[in-house]
């Protein structure tokens, strides 16, 4: 089992998944997505950026689920990869699962046509 796979099974034996809520852009801290396991963000009127930390050592294994509730686009910027400066943008209602090696960002996502 990868330490991606146990870091979700151990979140989920200690209860409900934590969510984080964010209404603007904003870089995320180490300390939000360690302890987070939702990020659910959006807004009525104005496209969310949304950054990820750098990744290091002390995020290896941290899984985390973005979602867009906004009614604009949401983008997730991690330099996804191995060096790359690719984000993933989400329409309403789309969402992603992104997880960290260690010395990279990881994303997953399916977008479904309307």
């Amino acid at each position: 089992m990868g330490a991606g796979s146990l870091f979700l099974r151990n979140r989920r034996q200690q209860g409900a998944a934590a969510t984080l809520t964010k209404t603007a852009s904003a870089t995320l801290t180490a300390a939000e997505v360690i302890g987070y396991d939702i990020i659910s963000a959006g807004h009525a009127s104005s496209p969310v950026d949304l950054d990820l930390p750098a990744a290091n050592a002390g995020l290896a294994g941290v899984v985390i689920l973005i979602g867009n509730n906004g009614a604009q686009t949401l983008t997730v910027g991690g330099n996804f990869g191995a060096g790359s400066e690719l984000d993933v943008t989400l329409p309403l209602g789309a969402g992603c699962l992104v997880w960290c090696d260690g010395t990279n960002w990881y994303a997953l996502n399916a977008t479904v046509a309307a």
